[in-house]
Formats: structure tokens, C-alpha cells, sequence
């Protein structure tokens, strides 16, 4: 990504009318795209940590001979 900060509003949110000048040039509609979607993934520290504590909380409860027999 490119370093740019975006935030996502449920649908109907509604932002306050009133934004300092440098805000408002800066908001914008963006249509979540799949590509999109995998690039925010990728960069997302919440999603790395969420992704290491579900591997680490497998490889406690099953071994590898178990995981390998389970993907088959």
C-alpha cells in the first residue's frame, strides 16, 4: 500500500458536515474490490496477529501428522 491511512464507514454512516479543509480534499468513496481487500490484508498488522495466534493455537492442539491427515 502506499502509506495512505483509510478508514471504513458501515453502510449509512454519515461523516460530520462540517471537516477542517485538509480532511475533506482527502475523503473519497472507494468501492471494497476483492484486490483491495487481499492489499489491506497484507498490510494489516491486526490480521498478521490474528492469523499467527490461529497457527499457534492448531499447533497446540493437533501435531503435524494430525494437520498433514486433516488437509487430505
Amino acid at each position: 500500500m502506499d502509506g495512505t491511512t483509510y478508514v471504513s464507514l458501515p453502510d449509512g454512516a454519515v461523516l460530520p458536515a462540517e471537516q477542517p479543509d485538509e480532511i475533506a480534499a482527502s475523503i473519497e468513496t472507494v468501492t471494497l474490490t476483492d484486490t483491495l481487500r487481499e492489499a489491506i490484508k497484507a498490510a494489516s498488522p491486526q490480521v498478521r496477529l490474528i492469523n499467527t495466534t490461529v497457527a499457534e493455537k492448531i499447533a497446540a492442539s493437533y501435531s503435524m501428522a494430525d494437520e498433514i491427515k486433516l488437509l487430505r
